[in-house]
């Protein structure tokens, strides 16, 4: 018989403290960085442990990225913000970028510019407890590129990360990858990190996403012919070795000139592309293997929208259109949920205006409900600026009003929040963050709303208790696990490379892809006889939260 052996998962309780923070009325925020002396900016965000939020931002005096942790009660973990890398005196950091790291803390990445001193590609690890685990000089894991302006970033799902940028010249700008391991290994081609595609032409802006296997999908905004004058998005699939599956030169994904484009997974291997040019968006489904399963039109409007995915098989978008925020439920074979064009609607209206003008909406998804946020404010004027918030469950139904939940009144700055972002916290409520131009000053704030649409934090007392499964029993037969509460999950099974070598739409030793289970204890079956003896990485994703760890096959 087969035996695995893993480490348990231990069961995880936390009891918030008594007394809540969070303002309660519309004329208060959290002050999360005004420290006038500092100009506070660019703020990335994510739900992080025990129902708190992190935020990593750039603040001047001396200019470097730190981080801050607020409590589900609104508290601040640190009196000052921490340093992301202590140990560095990086002159010129651009904004940092936030993403989980797949075990219950984050990676931050950055670049300096390169023409400042230390110039390169920068990140930094924290754990669940927000402590840095790549030490006080965190990982330089690229040399800065001329040229380059844009980066996106994702994690590997193993405590890593993928992080993609251009640059190179003024006049040759080329996308390169990187793949950072959770221990800071630079795992594809050093410093240099590796090329997307081997054209001879202008390329910008990447934008990625993992394909569950231990590899990326990238799109980008191309200018070889016969596209110089308009430009087109093309894509590249690598696999966890880095080796290009769409051919050496990537292959067209859209070839209209966009204005917007985004992806994300769609849970079986391939991607779902949302594009546009400044009118009516386009959706487009590709596979693993780079075929275009399906394309729809009028998904959603104007170069802000946004998409996000939902639970498995559907994916959200927003957006606004005239004076309402709206979204867009949609499946993975492209069918729509929600009303859309051509029904009298372009999509479900998510929140009402009234008279005022909406700016950039912001999407958040956390089982079972759609969260939103967007501001609005007086036709021609820049002031004041309504911030508001909605939840809709997966029947288009508001939770929080026509209006959504008024979270703060904007009446001083140059107008719009700057940086907006959202998320939705273990409570069942909602967490906007954004920064503020002040004359001279640049400030970061934060409101929280209840899951019933009122302000501040959770009722007092309020004990929430997250609990994951204490044991995990692996054998040649069975997989045995135990949820606190009904929820989708999924078990993968992955090699000391990254490749996923059990689960979904592969010959497999666990059941293909996530699959619906009540509380309690279950067993599924596991086979792992086709494997060879050695040392793997299982990893249960449940309840919005996953758990990696190392496992020991023995033959």
């Amino acid at each position: 018989m087969n035996r695995l052996t893993l480490p348990a998962l231990c069961a995880l309780v936390w009891v918030a403290p008594a007394a809540a923070q969070w303002p309660t009325t519309v004329n208060e925020n959290l002050p999360v960085a005004t420290d006038p002396t500092r100009s506070e900016a660019y703020p990335s965000i994510l739900p992080f442990t025990n129902g708190s939020t992190l935020v990593a931002f750039l603040h001047s005096g001396p200019l470097e990225n730190v981080y801050q942790i607020i409590n589900l009660n609104g508290a601040l973990v640190y009196s000052d913000a921490q340093p992301l890398v202590p140990g560095l005196n990086l002159s010129d950091p651009y904004f940092p970028r936030v993403v989980s790291d797949s075990t219950g803390g984050a990676v931050v990445a950055w670049y300096v510019s390169s023409f400042a001193p230390n110039s390169g590609y920068y990140a930094q690890r924290l754990d669940a407890s927000g402590n840095r685990v790549w030490g006080e000089m965190g990982v330089r894991f690229g040399n800065a590129r001329l040229g380059s302006s844009t980066f996106d970033v994702c994690p590997d799902g193993l405590g890593g990360f993928f992080y993609a940028t251009d640059g190179g010249a003024s006049t040759l700008s080329q996308i390169q990858a990187y793949h950072v391991g959770a221990g800071g290994e630079l795992l594809w081609g050093g410093l240099s990190g590796i090329p997307v595609a081997t054209t001879s032409y202008h390329q910008g802006n990447p934008f990625i996403c993992p394909d569950g296997q231990g590899g990326i999908f990238i799109v980008w905004k191309d200018f070889r012919p016969p596209y110089s004058m308009t430009t087109a998005v093309f894509g590249q699939h690598l696999d966890a070795a880095g080796n290009r599956l769409w051919g050496n030169s990537g292959q067209v994904v859209h070839p209209a000139g966009p204005w917007m484009y985004q992806i994300i997974p769609d849970g079986q291997g391939g991607i779902i592309l949302h594009c546009g040019a400044g009118g009516p968006n386009w959706a487009y489904r590709y596979s693993e293997a780079g075929t275009q399963l399906w394309v729809r039109d009028h998904v959603s409007w104007w170069d802000l929208a946004r998409i996000i995915p939902g639970e498995p098989g559907f994916f959200y978008l927003g957006f606004t259109y005239g004076r309402k925020f709206y979204a867009q439920r949609m499946d993975m074979e492209g069918n729509f949920y929600w009303p859309s064009w051509g029904s009298g609607e372009v999509g479900q209206m998510m929140i009402y205006g009234g008279m005022d003008e909406p700016s950039i909406p912001c999407l958040a998804y956390r089982a079972p409900y759609l969260y939103g946020m967007a501001g609005f404010k007086p036709s021609g004027s820049a002031i004041p600026v309504y911030l508001r918030g909605q939840k809709m469950d997966a029947q288009g139904r508001r939770q929080w009003g026509d209006q959504g939940t008024l979270l703060t009144r904007i009446t001083e700055g140059n107008g719009w929040p700057q940086s907006p972002d959202v998320v939705a916290d273990a409570g069942g409520g909602l967490v906007g963050v954004y920064h503020l131009n002040l004359p001279g000053d640049s400030e970061i704030w934060a409101k929280r709303c209840r899951s019933d649409g009122s302000l501040g934090g959770p009722p007092s007392p309020y004990a929430p208790v997250r609990t994951y499964p204490a044991t995990m029993e692996v054998t040649a037969r069975t997989v045995r696990f135990t949820l606190p509460q009904a929820g989708y999950v999924r078990l993968e099974v992955f090699d000391t490379a990254g490749r996923r070598v059990a689960g979904a739409r592969h010959a497999s030793p666990l059941p293909a892809g996530e699959a619906w289970y009540p509380a309690g204890t279950h067993e599924v079956t596991f086979d792992g006889s086709a494997l060879p003896s050695g040392i793997y990485f299982v990893r249960l994703t449940a309840g919005g939260m996953s758990q990696v760890q190392k496992m020991v096959l023995l033959k």
